[in-house]
């Protein structure tokens, strides 16, 4: 999906260099403490869902398939990590960080875009995830990975993303592994 939104972008006139990708120690290195920060932020907006949804058999029930699956079949366990823990996250900053909120904080500005593009982030996922449980960390995460992108480049919140996402999936894998 990414590969196929990233072309889709390139025939409507974008430039690959505006995605923002340009590596350096300082832009992982940032990245690095976002995983901190989104950390941080997940654990104080985790207990607003938790207050908010609680109860929410959606969410619940995709967990519960989600263990079962990893419990009958442990081999799952890396190619659940990888894709969720890696895979996913570079499509999603290529698509929502580089691609949408290049052309949003573009047209609308740097607040307008940012907040747009957190915003459909946090719909896809209550959508396409099931996960309005996590409504309230999903939007602060695409805030703090906008603003990483915004200041530090796809790069970082690439990292970031990679990085919140690993420790959650790994969180997943071993509690479903025991």
């Amino acid at each position: 999906m990414g590969v196929a939104l990233s072309w889709a972008a390139i025939q409507s006139g974008q430039r690959p260099e505006a995605w923002g990708y340009h590596w350096s120690r300082r832009s992982v290195g940032v990245g690095i403490l976002g995983v901190g920060v989104l950390v941080a932020v997940s654990a104080v907006t985790g207990y607003v869902d938790g207050v908010l949804f609680a109860g929410n058999e959606m969410n619940a029930t995709f967990t519960s398939a989600v263990t079962d699956a990893l419990r009958t079949t442990p081999s799952l366990a890396l190619v659940f990590l990888l894709g969720n823990g890696v895979f996913g996250p570079i499509a999603e900053e290529q698509v929502w960080r580089g691609i949408v909120q290049t052309d949003a904080v573009e047209g609308w500005g740097v607040a307008t875009g940012i907040g747009t593009t957190a915003l459909l982030f946090a719909f896809k996922h209550v959508v396409v995830d099931g996960s309005v449980a996590r409504l309230t960390t999903l939007l602060a995460m695409g805030l703090v990975l906008g603003l990483l992108r915004h200041r530090s480049g796809t790069v970082s919140s690439t990292v970031a993303h990679i990085g919140v996402n690993t420790l959650s999936t790994a969180a997943i894998v071993f509690a479903a592994l025991g």
